[in-house]
């Protein structure tokens, strides 16, 4: 009885673990793709790689001027278009020009339909359409998954106590698995300078992204060692209570 309890201590910490990981970071992906958190992130580099190089006051008044005679103008984007609707553009001052057309722009990407699963492409290795991630089916797919390991994840924690003999081993438990979990934090804030170029780096949204991803691993990491401590506090009261 005590070989199988302690390896279910041993196998459903792990599990509790993983699935614990996962979730956050599908759940930081779910995040990262909400409509608008993907909207500054792809404003930024659009900025960032085309705005330099664009005239805004030239490109505003030739868009203004063809559309006294035309109802819609076609921009276009590398190997595709954009439709622009004349009446919106006519609402649109020249200091907010450049972030309309970026809003437009972004908005046809995100939006964009895909015919296929994003599993299937992911699958497939597909680096046309492996963008999709990033995308409002990406997003619809980040959240089904985060829906399923909720309930994984919850399951393996309600395991994982009930395996363990008393509040005191629970606490510590729970927290030492939290805690390890949340090492990750320390991995994703400080470890990323070390694989990514130093060009991608230099972009200020990469560092706001490993932010946002790492923050949620800081919460578990707090309520770990939370737990841990709380955990040893409660032994060390019950053997001076026995005493």
């Amino acid at each position: 009885m005590g070989f199988l309890r302690n390896f279910g201590k041993i196998a459903l910490g792990s599990l509790f673990s993983i699935s614990l990981a996962l979730l956050l970071i599908v759940h930081s992906f779910s995040q990262l793709t909400e409509y608008s958190n993907l909207k500054k992130v792809f404003s930024e580099i659009l900025l960032e790689t085309r705005g330099k190089e664009m005239n805004v006051s030239e490109a505003y008044y030739l868009i203004k001027t063809a559309c006294k005679v035309e109802e819609k103008i076609n921009l276009p984007i590398n190997n595709d278009t954009l439709e622009l609707n004349c009446s919106e553009l006519k609402e649109v001052e020249e200091k907010d020009f450049l972030d309309f057309v970026t809003t437009k722009i972004f908005e046809k990407f995100y939006f964009k339909e895909y015919p296929y699963d994003l599993v299937e492409y992911l699958k497939k290795g597909d680096t046309q359409n492996f963008l999709a991630i990033f995308s409002k089916s990406g997003n619809l797919f980040f959240k089904k998954i985060q829906n399923y390991l909720v309930f994984i994840t919850t399951i393996l924690c309600i395991g994982f106590i009930l395996v363990l003999e008393n509040w005191q081993q629970r606490a510590k438990g729970l927290g030492k698995v939290l805690l390890s979990t949340g090492l990750l934090y320390f991995i994703l804030k400080f470890g990323y300078s070390f694989f990514l170029p130093t060009k991608i780096r230099e972009f200020e949204f990469i560092e706001e992204i490993f932010n946002n991803f790492s923050q949620n691993f800081l919460y578990v990491f707090i309520i770990g060692v939370s737990l841990t401590i709380f955990g040893y506090l409660l032994g060390r009261f019950k053997r001076k209570k026995a005493k």
